[in-house]
């Protein structure tokens, strides 16, 4: 293993103006239902990992240029939702169809019954199978969100050759940093267990320490597993 853990952990915390990066992040996390600071959050984390990437892992970005930020994390969410709108299409297209057919008295009862028999069990397949494409962005989205950030170039966003290329460089690297999140979210809910609910006060906090370490190990990967 060529990553080191410990440091990307530090990571938030090693920089000498930290409780205001972090609480400026902690804000846009408490905000990101709407969608600038969502925007922002997830244009941060881009450039964490760019950073790391370049080797400048002693201190954090400021969030002093907020345009860079927002179309970065344009980019990044963008090409995420793109992902599934395909399957949303079809089935929007498929309900639409059979609605304007029977509205239009072009269907008999049994058929529309049976047309719409049909849609239900086509929808359970788009869901099935959105289930599993919801699993492998999970997996490749670290290290397409990674290439982009290094990169700048939006067709990394979409390059699941080369995202399987970066992963099998080395796959427990890579594993640890997809299951770290969880992990760490594991432990803050139990933390939020012995304080009885309180420590929940904490979890936008908890959200962009997180994202950091996050995307400081991402950027780790790159610098030292793929170059």
């Amino acid at each position: 293993m060529r990553l080191d853990i410990m440091a990307g952990l530090q990571a938030p915390f090693r920089d000498a103006n930290w409780p205001i990066k972090i609480a400026i992040g902690a804000a846009l996390v408490l905000f990101s239902w709407l969608l600038i600071p969502a925007l922002m959050l997830a244009g941060y984390g881009v450039t964490v990992t760019r950073e790391s990437a370049a080797g400048h892992t002693e201190s954090l970005p400021e969030f002093n240029w907020v345009p860079n930020l927002i179309t970065g994390g344009m980019l990044t969410l963008g090409s995420l939702v793109l992902s599934f709108v395909p399957l949303g299409l079809m089935g929007f297209g498929a309900f639409s169809v059979i609605m304007t057919l029977a509205s239009a008295g072009a269907l008999t009862p049994k058929a529309f019954m049976a047309a719409f028999a049909t849609v239900g069990t086509l929808s359970l397949g788009a869901i099935a199978l959105g289930a599993f494409l919801l699993f492998l962005v999970a997996i490749f989205a670290p290290a397409l969100i990674m290439r982009f950030a290094v990169d700048g170039q939006i067709a990394s966003l979409f390059n699941i050759p080369q995202a399987v290329s970066d992963i099998l460089a080395s796959p427990l690297d890579y594993l640890i940093i997809f299951l770290l999140p969880n992990i760490l979210g594991f432990a803050f809910s139990a933390f939020c267990s012995v304080t009885f609910g309180v420590g929940a006060l904490l979890t936008p906090v908890f959200a962009i320490i997180s994202c950091i370490i996050n995307a400081r190990l991402m950027g780790d990967y790159y610098r030292l597993c793929l170059n």
